[in-house]
């Protein structure tokens, strides 16, 4: 018959007081399936045990601590341990402990997800870290992922999909986290493309974009590095930007800056890395380049070309060109025009015309060609000059002699004057030569005129040539480059002799006439 509301009591065979160790199965109505509860007395130290054919299996004190062992465990290391302050130990006994899988091939199997709500810790600087799956399916062709932010940024084996995390795989697989790179390394991807990469294979870093730091120090010299905000060191510099050019653009005033020293050359320029001046600039060494000094440094370059401040321009070490306030150069000038700097109305044009204030020349002077001419500003000079005499009438003009007050020319008026006026006109020289006819009737056309020369007041006499070219062209002159005519009055002097002979000859007829 059912056991109702009994207890089943188990009292050891030692001592009867109620504060001895018993066991005690409290029963409840077992027609309605009541629990039987299992207690310990007494209640401070009492403890229940199990035991199977191969040892315990199970044991549990007061405190509620206790300890569960393996059905084959004979060792007495229990495989889960509960402390009364609530650690757990468990698989103590080199069993595999293994959650929603019944696959346990591995000493810890999770099917699904593990959380922390905490952190993860390892204990030992030697053990504790994650093992990747390289010698089976973990190739250089997969993706190799860490971690990710969150479970809908997964990447599958191969391809990183919209993976945000870190991962650890060959740059240049398949999958391609390592922005091309080729050795083995971590890499970072957002969305599912790399960012970073390190190579641990090559110690190479690769970013898609900027890698900032105050500093970058070389690994091989820490006396190298670049600090972008400050001074950098570097042993050379090799830029490459579009078309090979290189820029010094933040700013205007931004540009190359060395280190000052008068008595030094200063680098500037060199054309190759075998053609640079001495690195302390106390020699100009074979430069093809350019170079900043001052005359301090003398004979250094050519420094001592300088009048100031300057650049040198030298060619495998010897001077070529000074440019400071003045220009001094080791050879020739050359350009189509040269002005003077304080007054662009005079110039030296070698093609053309040249116009100076004034020219002193201590050696010769030379034309190229037979038209050469020495002229002066006629319209502004009311100076007298006298001209000078050579010699002999051929070569080089050696000596000259001034003509003194016996001859001079004053541009300004034109006015020319000398003792003696003198024409050559030796027969030998001559041919063609005719007597002039009717000189008379030439005289009686031509017209004697008083005038002045535009811009002149003074007074002269003479005739105008427009009007006696009609009947004697042979006095009158036309320079075209001037379109300018002349009469060459002298020459008059042939038909007036001539006029009067005629005339001469009818006076004589008169009086042949009235004696008779």
């Amino acid at each position: 018959m059912a056991n109702t509301y009994k207890n089943i009591v188990i009292t050891p065979n030692v001592g009867s007081s109620s504060d001895d160790p018993k066991v005690v199965l409290s029963g409840g109505n077992t027609s309605t399936n009541t629990d039987i509860t299992l207690r310990v007395y007494p209640a401070s130290n009492g403890t229940v045990s199990f035991e199977g054919s191969a040892g315990q299996l199970f044991s549990i004190t007061n405190d509620l601590s206790g300890v569960i062992y393996s059905i084959n465990d004979v060792s007495g290391i229990p495989s889960m341990t509960v402390y009364s302050d609530g650690d757990i130990e468990l698989a103590k006994f080199n069993g595999n402990l293994t959650f929603g899988t019944a696959t346990s091939n591995n000493i810890f199997n999770i099917s699904s997800k593990f959380t922390v709500n905490t952190y993860i810790r390892r204990l030992s600087s030697g053990t504790g870290y994650l093992e990747g799956y390289y010698s089976n399916a973990e190739t250089s062709n997969t993706t190799g992922a860490i971690y990710t932010i969150g479970g809908s940024y997964q990447p599958s084996a191969t391809s990183l999909n919209n993976m945000y995390g870190i991962g650890y795989s060959v740059g240049n697989s398949t999958a391609n986290p390592g922005l091309g790179q080729t050795g083995w390394g971590l890499y970072a991807a957002s969305n599912g493309t790399s960012r970073v990469f390190l190579d641990s294979d090559n110690g190479v870093v690769i970013s898609s974009g900027s890698t900032r730091s105050p500093i970058f120090y070389d690994s091989n010299d820490t006396g190298y590095y670049a600090d972008p905000a400050g001074t950098s060191v570097f042993n050379r510099i090799s830029t490459v930007r579009t078309n090979n050019w290189l820029y010094i653009d933040n700013n205007y005033g931004h540009s190359v800056v060395g280190v000052y020293d008068s008595y030094r050359l200063q680098g500037v320029f060199a054309m190759g890395d075998s053609y640079k001046l001495a690195a302390d600039g106390l020699n100009a060494g074979n430069l093809y380049g350019l170079a900043w000094s001052h005359p301090n440094a003398g004979a250094l370059g050519g420094a001592s070309n300088l009048n100031d401040h300057g650049l040198l321009i030298i060619n495998n070490g010897s001077f070529r060109a000074a440019l400071s306030s003045r220009a001094v150069f080791s050879s020739d000038v050359r350009g189509t025009l040269f002005y003077d700097y304080d007054d662009t109305g005079y110039y030296v044009d070698p093609n053309s015309t040249t116009r100076l204030n004034n020219l002193t020349v201590t050696g010769t002077v030379t034309g190229i060609s037979a038209g050469a001419t020495l002229s002066n500003d006629t319209t502004t000079n009311s100076n007298g000059y006298y001209p000078a005499m050579a010699t002999s009438t051929s070569g080089s003009w050696t000596t000259a002699y001034v003509s003194s007050t016996k001859l001079y020319f004053n541009p300004s008026t034109g006015t020319l004057n000398a003792t003696i006026f003198n024409s050559l006109s030796d027969r030998r020289y001559k041919e063609n030569i005719n007597q002039i006819q009717n000189g008379l009737n030439i005289v009686e056309k031509l017209i004697g005129v008083s005038y002045n020369f535009i811009g002149s007041s003074n007074k002269e006499i003479g005739f105008v040539a427009q009007d006696v070219v009609p009947y004697v062209p042979e006095v009158v002159t036309y320079i075209e480059e001037l379109d300018q005519y002349g009469i060459n009055y002298g020459n008059i002097a042939a038909i007036l002799v001539e006029a009067i002979k005629e005339l001469n000859k009818e006076i004589k007829t008169i009086k042949q006439k009235l004696r008779m």
